[in-house]
């Protein structure tokens, strides 16, 4: 059997590493300002649809070249983001996989700064840090079950 990994600076091993975080990121359950601002986009994205919400971005996301599977899964995203959930541990992003979670925060506008991964009943659980690409002073933290 492997050891088990240990986590830098908190003592935390394989096996309770998932509790220490969400315990630790759980002090105020409530949604950031950051979310709240992803959570209007995912709405009105599903409101309109992949087409109409290109037509109204800035940035013409999302990209007219994605395939449906693509669209699919920002779809999934932000059904998931509309109900909250994503931005603690306890609660992740499911189903997107990686190619998802990245297609669904590049049309957000958000780019990845830092990434950690925590193993969790044989999958892992991505810690993500995001900013967005023009408004550099918002960043988020979400979470996505892969």
């Amino acid at each position: 059997m492997v050891g088990k990994q240990e986590y830098p600076g908190t003592g935390k091993n394989d096996d309770d590493a998932l509790a220490w975080l969400i315990e630790s990121e759980l002090s105020d359950p409530s949604p950031p300002r950051s979310f709240t601002y992803i959570r209007g986009k995912a709405e009105l994205y599903l409101k309109v649809g992949a087409d109409n919400y290109r037509k109204r971005d800035a940035c013409n996301m999302p990209l007219s070249a994605w395939d449906a599977e693509a669209l699919e899964r920002i779809r999934l995203g932000f059904e998931q983001i509309i109900d909250y959930k994503g931005y603690t541990p306890d609660e992740p992003l499911r189903g997107l996989g990686i190619s998802g979670f990245y297609d669904m925060i590049q049309t957000l506008h958000f780019e990845l700064i830092s990434q950690s991964a925590t193993k969790f009943e044989g999958d892992f659980l991505d810690k993500m840090l995001l900013q967005h690409i023009v408004s550099k002073d918002m960043d988020i933290t979400l979470y996505n079950l892969v």
